[in-house]
């Protein structure tokens, strides 16, 4: 019996270590894929969406094969880049909750201000900066 539960672990990750390759170069396929029918299908992209494809390969590494929080983090930096410069100027201090690591508010707001973070996980406050 317990020979056959070790087999049967042996049998899936030689299968997860068969399709990972393919996995890869699926990947690699979507990303050039999608690349090229974005830079080619319309010729007008909004400065919203030309900002967002910029920052692509950024959350195509912290984020691999996991297409939704690439999308959205890449709409959401062009956004935040565009709507968040006349309000922070302003201000002394902001205040930002959920900070988690803070690699994503070093994106947004410029070295100078004066971010106070918030967040409750102890991990991810030892690795902010």
């Amino acid at each position: 019996m317990r020979l056959i539960g070790e087999l049967r672990h042996r049998a899936i990750d030689l299968m997860r270590l068969v399709l990972l390759p393919f996995l890869i170069v699926t990947a690699v396929a979507v990303k050039i894929c999608l690349s090229g029918y974005l830079s080619m299908s319309s010729p007008r992209k909004s400065a919203l969406h030309s900002k967002a494809i910029e920052s692509l390969d950024l959350f195509l590494e912290q984020y691999p094969f996991h297409l939704y929080p690439i999308l959205c983090k890449c709409l959401e930096l062009a956004y935040l880049q565009f709507e968040l410069p006349p309000l922070v100027n302003n201000r002394e201090r902001i205040l930002e909750i959920a900070i988690g690591e803070g690699s994503f508010s070093k994106l947004i707001f410029p070295p100078d201000a004066g971010i106070v973070g918030l967040e409750l996980n102890p991990y991810y406050l030892h690795k902010s900066s």
